[in-house]
């Protein structure tokens, strides 16, 4: 973020900063240059994760098929949103008008003990104010913008993934296969060429998975009941008093 910012700063002439203010970014002027510097930056992160030199990993569309430069360039790239860039909805939207948004929520709870044991809140009521604003804001964008904010439960993907893969496609306007194969990334152990993905060994670092592989050995339909297992009934309850309503709403409880 301080490297797009810099760049857009660069770019207006100016070392004034720019900032978001009441879904605006700054001035039109600034809008602009920080939409053209975000853009740059982005475009070269798809090329070069696309064309790293020890070809590794990213530069296949397929298994042992890679991607062509011009291939790359004409991708999509699709970003992951990572704590709290769904609020960022609106400066996407105006720089990249085309832009489609998916929302992937899940059963607050199991979500509560996952920030917990990994650390990423700091008590069930700091966990409980996330889910309410973060999951609340996204429910908001799918009743606003439904044309280009989708809304999917988690949920509902474990339990039937290719009833909910395909319309996620389609809002897309991608075309879904289910004999297409899919890489997933898995995390190497210092000094193996081998690791586990959900109890298979697999090749360190990547593995090719056909879609029906997939979902028959690695889809976790259970994973939120244990997650919710684990959580304390004081924690529970914190957590409901403050993201009670928007669980109801996606009907969690």
């Amino acid at each position: 973020v301080k490297t797009i910012l810099a760049a857009a700063r660069e770019r207006a002439g100016t070392g004034e900063p720019l900032r978001v203010v009441d879904d605006q970014v700054g001035s039109p002027t600034y809008a602009g240059h920080l939409a053209a510097a975000v853009d740059e930056r982005l475009h070269a992160l798809k090329v070069d994760h696309g064309l790293r030199p020890s070809g590794d990993r990213d530069d296949e569309k397929r298994r042992g098929v890679k991607y062509t430069r011009a291939e790359i360039e004409a991708t999509r790239l699709v970003a992951k949103n990572i704590e709290g860039q769904c609020f960022l909805y609106p400066f996407f939207k105006s720089a990249f008008p085309d832009a489609k948004f998916v929302s992937i929520t899940r059963d607050g709870l199991a979500s509560c003990e996952s920030k917990l044991r990994h650390g990423r809140a700091r008590s069930a009521t700091h966990a409980g104010e996330i889910y309410r604003d973060e999951v609340g804001y996204m429910v908001e964008l799918a009743k606003k913008h439904g044309d280009d904010c989708m809304l999917v439960r988690y949920e509902d993907l474990m339990a039937a993934p290719l009833e909910h893969i395909p319309r996620i496609y389609e809002f897309l306007g991608l075309a879904f296969s289910p004999d297409q194969e899919f890489r997933m990334s898995t995390r190497e152990f210092l000094g193996r060429e081998k690791t586990q993905l959900a109890g298979r060994e697999v090749q360190a670092g990547k593995d090719w998975l056909s879609q029906q592989d997939l979902i028959a050995n690695f889809v976790q339909p259970d994973v939120n009941s244990r997650a919710r297992a684990r959580l304390t009934p004081a924690d529970s309850k914190e957590f409901l008093r403050l993201a009670g309503p928007v669980m109801e709403e996606l009907r969690y409880t």
